[in-house]
């Protein structure tokens, strides 16, 4: 008998713990806030370290290209490193902006 008031007495607040995150988890979901569109809010530019990678550079700017993002909020920008190969050409032709050092 007394083993089972004092079991009681101690889940009392671990119960009211666990209800008090249930009523916050529900209000949550009930109260979300409307999400931001990405395309108003997020600007970004890849940057691509480029030395000799004429053969792998225009399969790794057409991934680029093909995500589901506004273009007008990407920026491309490839350094080409002492290129020996038509590494510029290739960035250039794929719309990416290219410095040459």
């Amino acid at each position: 008998m007394w083993t089972v008031l004092v079991c009681l007495i101690c889940l009392l607040p671990a119960t009211a713990v666990c209800l008090a995150c249930l009523v916050c988890t529900v209000m949550g979901i009930k109260h979300r806030r409307p999400a931001h569109p990405v395309a108003e809010s997020l600007h970004f530019t890849v940057l691509i370290p480029a030395h000799d990678e004429e053969s792998t550079l225009e399969t790794a700017l057409g991934s680029l290209a093909a995500q589901a993002y506004p273009v007008t909020h990407v920026k491309i920008l490839v350094v080409a490193d002492n290129c020996s190969d038509a590494t510029v050409e290739v960035a250039r032709r794929n719309g990416a902006e290219c410095l040459v050092r």
